[in-house]
């Protein structure tokens, strides 16, 4: 995958993504190898990755905690 984001579209020399492909060179330029420089681009796709998933678990915990506590408030409510 961290290849694929770096790499350039056949004949029109353009980049899949452009900001990968910038970090690349960035890191390129640092003194990093073509090796340590794709470490340094999969790291950012795992950290991506993660966030999303992350975002998306705390949106479903959102979702299920405000379910829950309506549950108990209906429970707990005077019915008079």
């Amino acid at each position: 995958m961290a290849v694929t984001v770096i790499g350039v579209r056949p004949g029109t020399k353009q980049p899949f993504q452009p900001i990968f492909r910038e970090y690349y060179e960035r890191k390129m330029s640092e003194g990093k190898t073509p090796s340590q420089a794709l470490v340094c681009i999969m790291r950012r796709l795992v950290n991506i990755v993660y966030g999303m998933m992350n975002i998306k678990l705390s949106q479903s915990l959102l979702k299920h905690l405000g379910k829950k506590k309506r549950e108990s408030e209906e429970m707990f409510s005077d019915h008079t």
